[in-house]
């Protein structure tokens, strides 16, 4: 019984470790770097977004059409991508690690984004929208 118990506690503490790690050491960008593009430069909106079995926080991010949009992400769980397809994002979101990505959201509307890395049996309702408003 004393084993099941010590068990139990040692993977209370190392899950709660493995959730914490990845907020613990989530890293700001120092700078700004130029669109490689050419495009016009809207104001900079950056958003932090972690994927999740089986979502997205925040599941939905709202700017201005011409906005310069920089997705800082990762992952708490296991790796997954943030796809938005219409701008030709595919950012890998993995394990205590960030990954950056910028664009232009040069076209109004709301587009879908997901996760195109298969990670479990919720994988399918895994989606969240960008909304770009005129």
């Amino acid at each position: 019984m004393k084993k099941l118990i010590g068990g139990f506690v040692l993977f209370v503490i190392l899950f709660t470790v493995w959730m914490i790690l990845p907020i613990v050491f989530r890293q700001t960008p120092t700078s700004v770097e130029p669109l490689s593009n050419g495009q016009q430069e809207g104001e900079l909106k950056e958003f932090y977004v972690q994927g999740y079995q089986w979502g997205f926080n925040p599941d939905t991010i709202e700017v201005n059409k011409g906005d310069r949009v920089r997705i800082i992400g990762t992952s708490n769980d296991v790796k997954h991508s943030f796809d938005l397809s219409e701008f030709g994002v595919d950012l890998d979101l993995e394990v205590g690690k960030n990954n950056t990505i910028e664009f232009v959201a040069n076209k109004a509307g709301t587009f879908q984004f997901y996760c195109d890395v298969f990670c479990g049996r919720g994988h399918s309702s895994m989606t969240g929208r960008l909304v770009v408003n005129e």
